[in-house]
């Protein structure tokens, strides 16, 4: 969860309804069955939103996702409580935005985060992409929404993907930024006919390596 973007439904961020809950719960909920069928990790059956208001909620889990990440606003205090998450082990999964004013906005909750880290761009060989799945070439990779292959919007691609990642001071990802892509939107629409399947599948195992990957480094 986080303040910022509005879908028209209220100025209460935390009970869902805005930006944050774009792919909230259906890709979640598909997201959790392919844990459970790919893995051996015993795994929650529920989603959880996470309110970086309540400091303590994030350390409950391994990998938080944050949907539509261009719309996050976070506040100093919430960015303090994500740094010290992601520095104790966490790891963030920043998903679905598009286009370079959406970036900058993205960035500028980002550089509360982690004023002084560097984004570096994903490379093939990262771990992160063969963990458990081998994903040879999944920078080269755009995995798109749905509005963009044709159903209730425009078509074709938007921009060019970017994979892209923050590192804490060992050497090890603490964020992988999925920009100019919307996994999510390869999760939530993974049974929809008119989604391409190649790319819904890529998608879930991604989903599988952030998760693994972020327990075991």
């Amino acid at each position: 969860m986080y303040p910022g973007g509005r879908f028209g439904y209220g100025s209460d961020w935390t009970q869902g309804r805005t930006s944050w809950t774009d792919d909230y719960p259906k890709g979640d909920r598909i997201f959790i069955g392919m844990l459970r069928r790919f893995t051996r990790l015993h795994v929650r059956g529920v989603e959880q939103p996470i309110n970086p208001d309540n400091v303590n909620d994030p350390y409950y889990f391994p990998f938080m996702v944050v949907g539509l990440a261009q719309a996050w606003q976070l506040t100093d205090s919430q960015a303090a409580t994500i740094r010290e998450y992601l520095i104790r082990g966490g790891f963030l999964f920043c998903d679905s935005f598009f286009g370079d004013r959406n970036w900058d906005t993205f960035e500028a909750s980002l550089k509360k985060v982690f004023p002084d880290r560097p984004i570096i761009d994903m490379r093939d060989d990262h771990p992160i992409f063969h963990v458990v799945f081998d994903l040879p070439e999944m920078t080269k990779v755009q995995i798109p929404n749905a509005n963009s292959i044709g159903w209730g919007g425009r078509g074709g691609m938007r921009g060019t993907p970017r994979w892209r990642g923050v590192e804490d001071e060992h050497g090890r990802l603490v964020m992988l930024i999925a920009y100019n892509n919307d996994v999510m939107d390869g999760w939530q629409w993974a049974d929809e006919p008119r989604y391409p399947g190649n790319l819904a599948n890529l998608a879930l195992r991604l989903g599988v390596n952030v998760a693994m990957y972020s327990m075991t480094h």
